[in-house]
């Protein structure tokens, strides 16, 4: 996608547009229609597209676009939209960095966090969303830096029970590769945590998880 210069002039008809379609997404899930997952897939990937070309400008969309976010995080039943969803806090992070968690952001910010830890903790859950949680959980350490704190005891929680995973000898290959994929992602998020809460001088908060 072009860079913010040349897409600010059309970001607004196009939120527009994109917000029409989550609408028509609501629609074909209560009808069972068969594209709905493909309809919101694509609508959240040219949503984050945006978000990548605006950077910190895509604030003013937040308020439309965040609650979709939670609401595909929340629907955890349709994989593809979830985990698109996922990697959606990650894209946002990157985009708006530090003014994620600020101002309005913040009560949003609130909302990801608490349906991604939920996703963690529930066993009903695919497992391969689990890394990619681990993953934007990393993302939005990096970009929030020291308001990250206030999510530190949940998330430090998580991820000790994620570690806690282990494959035995006879496992078989699907699940080694998962467990490692796990481990890997929980190293990411506490590298992303480490360095935001330095970034944000809350690092001796880390000191009780050491």
């Amino acid at each position: 996608m072009k860079g913010s210069a040349d897409m600010e002039p059309m970001a607004d008809k196009l939120m527009q547009l994109y917000m029409g379609v989550f609408e028509l997404y609501q629609h074909m899930q209560q009808a069972s229609h068969p594209n709905t997952v493909v309809v919101h897939e694509e609508a959240l990937l040219a949503v984050t597209s945006l978000a990548s070309a605006l950077g910190k400008k895509f604030n003013k969309y937040m308020p439309q676009f965040g609650p979709v976010v939670v609401a595909a995080i929340s629907n955890h039943e349709e994989f593809s939209v979830c985990q698109m969803a996922i990697g959606a806090v990650g894209d946002l992070a990157r985009a708006l960095d530090d003014t994620l968690g600020q101002g309005p952001n913040e009560a949003l910010l609130d909302k990801m966090m608490e349906a991604m830890v939920m996703l963690m903790q529930n066993q009903d859950v695919d497992k391969k969303l689990k890394p990619d949680v681990f993953r934007a959980i990393s993302d939005v350490a990096l970009a929030v830096k020291g308001v990250f704190a206030k999510y530190l005891p949940t998330v430090m929680a998580v991820a000790q029970q994620a570690t806690a995973i282990t494959a035995s000898t006879d496992a078989d290959e699907e699940w080694i590769d998962y467990v490692n994929d796990l481990r890997s992602s929980v190293l990411e998020a506490y590298t992303g945590i480490i360095h935001g809460m330095r970034d944000g001088e809350k690092l001796d908060m880390l000191k009780d998880y050491v």
